[in-house]
């Protein structure tokens, strides 16, 4: 039986425009590492204590201090930023650098870039040049990177900074976001820049992602990406912000991508060259999270939870949570950071730090003893001039004549034994696989620290420097040794043995994944990423296209799927007489659509309901995910009627489904029974890639009277 008229809803339930009242509340990648990524051997990083006044640099291979250099007072709040092996400490209690050699880890004394900067000192470090900037004031000067003198006198950048409104890119622009004025300033090659208006006042964040500066709008809840040249906005992205969010913001290092860390318990990520963020990932119990900035690497995202004190580790490629792994008692203020593909985790506040692996493996190393803090300090600083020069070596006053004791006969008194001047060798691992790097250090044991060195690794090579790296390409024992230099031009030598063994390569794992852009038989993707390097023993996998996606079929699978209205679940095949909606495939030459045709279609009749409420759904699971390039096609319209016109009236709506539930709706056709044409949809996948379900939606319109609509050949194809 055919039902005649019953009063529907208007508008889609749950897809209205929500509108955003309040603030938001944005965090972004702070912390105290605004350098460029350093390139260090075996991916190795500095690390600051404020409780000890220490800088460490931890070995990322070994995960093992290789030096530990006292740059400041017990207590003083410190940071640190990095340019290849060298280290910059930011002392923002008194508002000074100092910069710490990457070979002889020596400390040079204090400089001040800008009187009174205080804890507002930020500092950007460039190959050419030191940038300094004082946040509170927005104030910028440029140093020496070597001598941390001047190179200009400090200029008013903007009137007030946020700790997460400024950014140094690959090229050596640093980029300024004035945050009361919304202002964007950027100095590019010593000219100084200007775009007004970037941001919203009070609202906007500045990142970088594939070297291209990025502005979060938390106001306009959009994110632009802008050209590095000119400034000029390239891609725009919404961003579904809610008020009062609080968001950890930071940009892939290798790709147009955002990573958005809310509170509430969830990573949104965002293709910058798409309109709307299309994945998000569940983190853990919704209003219980502190997050910070995630940071990325290896095809992971690494997303710091300090309520609990965990760091979520997600994959980006599928979207899901591979492990969520402990790293320092709840409540701790910890940051993480990356080098070189090494995930770094540090507490400035203790001497908690250590390394995180891709799987979720936690290694944890002490920067420095607790019980005695300056228990193997690498050097010691250089001297601060002072200002007060005490009496020289020699004086010229004439003195009293030596007292005569049995012990200086002469009356010359006695001098102290120099200690002998010995060294020893650290290495980060005393086996390894062939072709892998093993990181060497020359150490004083006594007589004072070294000033250089010469080492032979036993195959024929040598290099010079305190600190150094080599690997074998032959399986075998090796002795290193190693000259070193000291004190008044001494030299002592030190020698261990390396062995260097053979890892058989694990197979590459080939993963065949449908791609409508990629030939059938080509690489889409490989892991590790191109340009990496796989160590021996390493797993190594390869996604290859095997062509495009083949026709998917809704209808030859509708049985499948899984059919809702507003009244519940729904069976299939449903009754034409279900007043809750039902869903049936007509069989071609059985009825006659509203242009006179009779295919194969899927009807799909909303639920009869008064107050504009009918609807129904079907969610279709797809065999494979949404690749770039698929489509859905179909034809949709009305059954025609024995006497028209025709009272049918509805919107065909079209659904993509992510494994985490998110959805994006991909197209919305209104249609009428009483035309007699049929309406084609061709609908891009492209913005949805990485779905695994479509869903079909049809909403009635004013009235459902003689709704039967109708769906020709619905499919997903390549």
């Amino acid at each position: 039986m055919r039902r005649g008229s019953r009063r529907v809803r208007a508008a889609a339930a749950g897809l209205g425009v929500v509108v955003l009242g309040g603030g938001l509340v944005l965090a972004g990648a702070s912390g105290g590492y605004p350098a460029v990524r350093p390139q260090l051997l075996s991916g190795a990083a500095w690390l600051a204590s404020s409780q000890v006044g220490q800088l460490t640099l931890l070995d990322g291979s070994s995960a093992e201090v290789a030096a530990q250099v006292q740059v400041a007072a017990a207590g003083e709040h410190l940071d640190v930023v990095q340019q290849g092996a060298t280290a910059y400490a930011v002392n923002r209690s008194t508002g000074t650098l100092r910069r710490v050699d990457g070979a002889t880890f020596t400390a040079s004394p204090p400089a001040t870039p800008i009187p009174d900067a205080g804890d507002g000192l930020r500092a950007f470090a460039g190959t050419d040049s030191l940038y300094a900037l004082d946040a509170r004031r927005g104030v910028l000067t440029a140093t020496d990177p070597n001598s941390l003198t001047d190179l200009g006198t400090p200029v008013p950048l903007a009137t007030e900074v946020s700790p997460d409104g400024a950014a140094l890119d690959d090229a050596g622009r640093l980029w300024v976001l004035d945050t009361p004025t919304g202002d964007l300033v950027w100095i590019d090659h010593g000219q100084r820049h200007t775009r007004r208006g970037a941001a919203r006042p009070g609202a906007g964040q500045l990142v970088l992602s594939d070297g291209a500066p990025v502005i979060v709008d938390g106001a306009a809840r959009t994110a632009t990406r802008l050209d590095p040249g000119s400034g000029a906005a390239r891609t725009t992205v919404g961003l579904d912000l809610r008020p009062g969010d609080q968001v950890a913001v930071s940009g892939s290092p290798h790709s147009p991508r955002l990573y958005l860390a809310l509170a509430r318990g969830l990573l949104d990520i965002c293709e910058l060259t798409a309109t709307t963020c299309a994945s998000a990932v569940p983190l853990g119990t919704a209003g219980a999270a502190d997050l910070g900035s995630p940071v990325e690497t290896g095809g992971r995202l690494f997303v710091p939870d300090y309520a609990s004190g965990r760091a979520w580790i997600v994959d980006l490629r599928e979207s899901r949570i591979v492990a969520q792994p402990k790293v320092l008692d709840p409540k701790t203020r910890f940051q993480l950071l990356t080098r070189d593909g090494v995930v770094f985790f540090n507490d400035p506040d203790s001497e908690h730090a250590g390394v995180l692996r891709l799987d979720g493996g936690v290694r944890r190393i002490a920067k420095y003893d607790p019980k005695d803090p300056k228990k193997g300090l690498s050097a010691t600083s250089s001297p601060s001039p002072s200002p007060n020069p005490g009496p020289p070596e020699s004086p010229t006053q004439p003195q009293q004549p030596p007292v005569q004791t049995p012990s200086s006969p002469t009356g010359t008194p006695p001098t102290r034994p120099r200690a002998p001047f010995v060294v020893a060798i650290s290495v980060s691992t005393a086996t390894a696989p062939v072709g892998v790097d093993v990181t060497l250090k020359v150490t004083a044991v006594s007589g004072g620290p070294p000033t250089g060195a010469r080492w032979t690794f036993g195959d024929g090579q040598g290099a010079t420097g305190l600190l150094t790296a080599h690997h074998w390409g032959v399986a075998q024992t090796y002795q290193v040794a190693v000259k070193a230099t000291g004190p008044g031009g001494q030299s002592a030598t030190a020698s261990l043995p390396i062995t260097v063994v053979t890892v058989a390569p694990k197979p590459v794992t080939v993963v065949k994944r449908a791609s409508n852009t990629v030939p059938a038989g080509s690489v889409i993707a490989q892991n590790p990423a191109g340009g990496a390097t796989a160590m021996p023993g390493d797993p190594v996998t390869l996604t290859v296209s095997s062509g495009k996606t083949p026709p998917f079929s809704l209808i030859s699978h509708a049985a499948q799927a899984t059919w809702r209205s507003g009244a519940g679940a729904l069976p299939f095949p449903g009754s034409e007489t279900d007043a809750r909606g039902f869903a049936i495939i007509r069989p071609a030459n059985s009825l006659l659509l509203e242009d006179g045709s009779s295919p194969q279609f899927l009807e799909t009749h909303p639920q009869w309901v008064e107050n504009n409420q009918g609807w129904i759904n079907g969610d279709f699971t797809l065999p494979t995910p949404i690749a770039a390039g698929d489509h859905f096609r179909a034809t949709v319209g009305f059954i025609a009627v024995a006497n028209p016109p025709s009272a049918g009236d509805a919107e065909f709506v079209v659904v993509a489904v992510f494994p985490n539930g998110a959805v994006k709706e991909l197209s919305r056709t209104h249609d009428i029974g009483r035309d007699g044409v049929l309406v084609g949809i061709d609908d891009d996948l492209s913005s949805a890639v990485g779905a695994t379900k479509i869903r079909l939606r049809v909403e009635a319109g004013a009235s459902s009277a003689q709704d039967w609509a109708s769906w020709v050949a619905p499919r997903v194809e390549g």
